[in-house]
This record gives C-alpha cells, structure tokens and sequence, in this order.
C-alpha cells in the first residue's frame, strides 16, 4: 500500500506543502469514487474477475476427487492414489491450498457439489462483493477553497535566520596549549618531526633539536672553569 501511495504522488514531492496537501486530498476522493464503481464492471455475481478463473478451475479439476468417508465436519477424499482430509469446521485441507488462498480447492469443490451447497460459503470474505464495497464505503467530504477559509490573525510567521555555516564537516577545537591559558594534560605525547617526546606538567615539552643543543651546552667548559 505504501509503494503504490507514493507511486502516485511522486509529480506531487516538489509542491509546497499546501498544494501537496491538496493534491492529496483530491487523489484519495477520487481514488475512492473510482474503487466504488469497480464492482460494477469487474465483479461478476459475488467475486471479482481474478477469483472466478480459480474457482472454475478448481471444478474442472474435481472430477478425479471421490469421497471416501465422513466424520462430522472431516472427510476424506481421494484424489489421484492420494488421501486429502478436508476439515469443514477448521476451513482446512490437507493440500494447503484452501489454508493459504482462502479459495476452494478442487478437493473442498468436490465436497461442496455433493452438500448441494453455495460457492459463498466455501470462499474466504474478504474477496466476496459486500466486502469490497464495505472497505470504501467511507470517503473524504467536499472542502470549500481557501477563499472561503476563516481569518485567523496570529501575527505574520517570519522565516528563521539563516546562518551562515561553512561547508563540509565541523571541525572540532583542539587542545588548548598553556600560552592560551588552558590546562595541559599531566602526560601526553607530542609528534615532531617523526619522534616522541614524552611531557609531563614537570618536564615542559622538548623538541629533538632543543634536546640536543642542550645536551651539547652542558658539556661545554664554562669561563670560570677556563679562568
């Protein structure tokens, strides 16, 4: 049902959204107008066009089908060296067909011709006339156009801000550093060029270089030492 709704609307998605609504609104009225008048062209008798062409088919094929006993609403029949057990009560039998169509098979027909009953009763109703025509009995009532709507003065509903945002993702804020006044973490590992250099709040963060020149300074003599 989903799919065939949005099948018909797909000329109406690019509207506004009153003129969807409306649009809408029209399609289903019609629709039901439409679907109230099909039983009279496609319904013969009691059943639409689709499910008489079982049903006779399912005749047809009977005569192979022989009672073999009855046990209050079960009998048995055998059909083709096989024994099919058809529950009346329970609207079952054993080749499955009545359980899952709801449409007699050709073993219940054969059962229904020897009770000299109607086809009606053997058939499920949700595909009888009555039913159909139950289903879109309800329909939506004439709306009057805009023109002869009620004035309702709230006040005029501005649009909200546009905001201009840069394209792409939202890039996230970074660690603050200690010059910026923020917090540094009590360990953390900081990359330079291609090498880690382990920092503590103790032992303030140090490049390679800067490691090595001060290396190199300490082990330079000083001028008391020359003196």
């Amino acid at each position: 049902m989903c799919e065939v709704f949005n099948g018909n609307m797909i000329s109406l998605r690019y509207k506004a959204i009153y003129t969807l609504l409306e649009e809408i609104r029209v399609m289903v009225m019609r629709r039901h107008v439409e679907r109230r008048a099909y039983p009279e062209k496609k319904f013969k008798g009691s059943f639409g066009d689709r499910i008489w062409p079982k049903i006779v088919s399912a005749g047809n094929a009977s005569g192979d089908c022989h009672i073999v006993a009855r046990e209050g609403d079960a009998y048995e029949v055998l059909s083709g060296g096989v024994r099919y057990v058809v529950n009346l009560g329970r609207r079952s039998c054993s080749c499955r067909g009545w359980n899952l169509t709801g449409i007699p098979c050709k073993h219940v027909y054969r059962i229904m011709v020897h009770r000299k009953e109607e086809i009606e009763e053997y058939v499920h109703p949700c595909y009888h006339r009555q039913t159909f025509l139950d289903t879109y009995q309800y329909s939506l009532k004439p709306v009057e156009g805009d023109r002869f709507w009620e004035k309702a003065f709230h006040g005029v509903i501005d649009p909200p801000e546009l905001r201009k945002t840069n394209p792409g993702r939202k890039k996230k804020e970074g660690c603050k550093s200690r010059e910026n006044g923020g917090a540094p973490s009590e360990t953390r590992a900081k990359v330079q060029r291609g090498a880690f250099v382990l920092a503590s709040s103790d032992n303030p963060p140090q490049s390679v270089a800067d490691k090595a020149i001060a290396d190199y300074s300490q082990q330079l003599p000083t001028q008391e030492s020359q003196a």
